[in-house]
């Protein structure tokens, strides 16, 4: 059950909590869409692949790409540099 002093009436929380629940459930199943060799990994060609049968215009897949990369790089300065 979700909880915050902006919210506490329990119907609403309990409502906010079953729609967590329906999005871990779609993202598990993008997950699985994309982890082709079922290793609980996505590779980099796993994701060329699934962001490919997207049916995404090529530059807004490059777009995707550029802030995936831009974040991934940001993290990794964050915590390991």
């Amino acid at each position: 059950m979700v909880w915050s002093s902006a919210n506490r009436n329990p119907t609403v929380a309990m409502a906010s909590a079953q729609n967590q629940s329906a999005n871990v459930n779609l993202f598990d199943e993008y997950f699985r869409r994309g982890d082709l060799d079922r290793n609980g990994r996505i590779s980099g060609n796993e994701a060329v692949a699934f962001f490919q049968g997207s049916g995404l215009p090529k530059h807004v897949l490059a777009k995707v790409l550029s802030l995936s990369l831009s974040l991934y790089i940001y993290i990794y300065v964050y915590i390991f540099v």
